[in-house]
């Protein structure tokens, strides 16, 4: 904290390897996270705004507390941590809020966590009854450009046909 008032916060660490930077963190994961984004539902895309958004403010609420209370014993990593939090947590949602808009989803609806949900019920149940009568073939092509909420599933079903086509005496 570079200051001897305990509530001068500064977001650099005292050891710079104990907390990382959030410009790194967030230019590390940036192209996937948007390339993931980008293949969600607008339900799922309004939800990492939110969820984004709710993180986001929770962070700049103990960014904020700390300048009021100032930091604990150990308030210099303290405050490099919650400024590094802080920071991915404001990068991560602007990169949800460009992705929504590139989409062309409205920035002014409201987001309603249980409509979302019963949607995506609908969702996933339609894609659960697709992998049940989709081939091999079928469902490696849609792994590539699937939803994220679906990888795993996508996975499991071919690795259960693979198994299947294994276990067959005659190889189908």
């Amino acid at each position: 904290m570079g200051s001897s008032d305990p509530t001068t916060l500064t977001t650099e660490p005292a050891d710079s390897r104990a907390v990382p930077d959030a410009e790194r963190l967030g230019d590390a994961v940036a192209e996937y996270d948007e390339a993931l984004l980008r293949r969600c539902t607008l339900d799922q895309r309004a939800a990492q705004v939110w969820a984004r958004q709710v993180l986001a403010d929770h962070f700049e609420a103990m960014w904020d507390d700390l300048e009021v209370r100032g930091a604990s014993s150990g308030g210099e990593d303290e405050a490099a941590a919650v400024a590094v939090l802080r920071d991915l947590a404001a990068r991560l949602l602007a990169s949800a809020d460009d992705v929504a808009a590139a989409a062309g989803d409205d920035p002014d609806a409201e987001y309603v966590p249980s409509e979302a949900e019963l949607r995506e019920e609908r969702r996933r149940y339609k894609m659960e009854r697709w992998m049940a009568r989709a081939t091999l073939e079928e469902l490696k092509a849609a792994q590539p450009t699937a939803n994220p909420n679906d990888v795993l599933d996508l996975a499991d079903a071919i690795a259960d046909l693979e198994d299947d086509l294994d276990d067959s005496p005659d190889g189908y």
